[in-house]
């Protein structure tokens, strides 16, 4: 009986062994899994909803400019704040073909300095030119995307009832501008499955653009560092002239001044940073990777405290946004709000990737 059962034990451990070595052989690092959630959980959720926005955003365009009601006109403009809150979470993925394509200006032309957009969208209604989404994706970009479609529906001239009463074309521009970003979404998503998720989950030697997972993580920590950078110096501090020799407060340099959503724009913004940083929709993301590490715990800590406080600040802002930053009595309101912006930018833009070990150059981090 002995003898039997030696055979057997033996067989035994060695099939554990084997087992235990092909598990080894196929066990995923945590990085991996932060890899695989990003693309998996955010970068094409986040592209299908915006194929989907657009397409509801062009549908609602053309029901508006079928008959153009009070009703319809609301519906367009909430259709346009959907989408446009839909785009923040887009630009997250500040890699990829959005980049490498240049897409991000046809998609939302900021800061018009030069009120570019009103002017170019009027010159095109008197250019004689045959209006569709072609001539549209072949003109400058202040008229290709979000800002224009905001001039149409909310500036006082832009949108005046009495305009499009004059020149049908008007409508025809808006129908064509909604289908040209439904068109840039559309393309961004082929993309994406077509070639770029391969790219992002698959680094090594013979990728021409991750030639490793550290080169994978990089952009990925990158991207959200750029992001965080660029809503505080290039979109925030610039309104009150934060960076001049004497600070002059500009409210024409606020994000979607014309529709006065700028604040439904900057919570889209923290809220597609703090679902990146959670690794998209049920993922696994940077919140458990620092979580599950006693060095990172403290980070972890004050990451999730600062997404709270910035959170608060922003849903007790002043509003109107664009009259409050130059009311004297807000002053001291803003002055603290971008003491809080500027402590979660520290937190997120560089003591994460520094934690991380990630060495991020100038432009991934000042949002270029």
């Amino acid at each position: 009986m002995r003898k039997l059962i030696l055979p057997i034990l033996l067989r035994c451990v060695v099939l554990a062994v084997v087992l235990l070595a092909v598990s080894a052989c196929e066990s995923v690092s945590d990085e991996e899994k932060l890899i695989r959630s990003m693309a998996n959980n955010y970068i094409i959720p986040i592209h299908e909803d915006f194929v989907s926005s657009t397409a509801e955003l062009t549908q609602v365009a053309q029901q508006y400019c079928t008959a153009r009601t009070e009703e319809n006109l609301e519906q367009l403009q909430n259709s346009w704040r959907k989408s446009i809150q839909v785009w923040q979470g887009v630009q997250m993925v500040h890699f990829g073909p959005l980049v490498e394509q240049n897409l991000a200006w046809r998609i939302q032309f900021y800061y018009d300095r030069k009120n570019l957009v009103a002017k170019k969208v009027e010159a095109a209604l008197k250019s004689g030119e045959t209006i569709n989404r072609e001539f549209v994706s072949q003109s400058s970009v202040p008229m290709q995307g979000f800002p224009a479609i905001e001039y149409l529906l909310f500036d006082e001239k832009g949108a005046d009832p009495s305009r499009y009463d004059a020149d049908p074309s008007r409508c025809v521009l808006l129908v064509s501008i909604a289908e040209n970003l439904n068109s840039i979404s559309m393309e961004l998503l082929d993309n994406w499955q077509q070639s770029y998720l391969g790219y992002f989950l698959n680094p090594g030697p013979e990728n021409e653009h991750y030639a490793s997972l550290d080169e994978a993580m990089t952009v990925y920590i990158g991207a959200l560092s750029a992001k965080v950078y660029e809503l505080t110096k290039k979109k925030y501090r610039p309104i009150f002239g934060r960076q001049l020799k004497t600070p002059r407060v500009n409210p024409y340099k606020l994000e979607s001044w014309r529709s006065g959503y700028t604040l439904g724009v900057w919570e889209a913004q923290i809220d597609a940073m703090e679902s990146v940083y959670r690794g998209g929709n049920g993922g696994y993301g940077l919140d458990k990777y620092l979580k599950a590490r006693p060095e990172h715990r403290e980070l972890h800590k004050q990451l999730e405290q600062d997404f709270i406080k910035i959170r608060e600040s922003f849903a007790n802002s002043p509003a109107p946004l664009f009259t409050a930053v130059n009311a004297p009595e807000h002053k001291v309101f803003f002055e603290q709000q971008d003491e809080q912006l500027w402590a979660f930018t520290v937190s997120l833009g560089h003591d994460l990737p520094e934690a991380l070990g990630i060495k991020l150059g100038f432009n991934a981090n000042d949002g270029d």
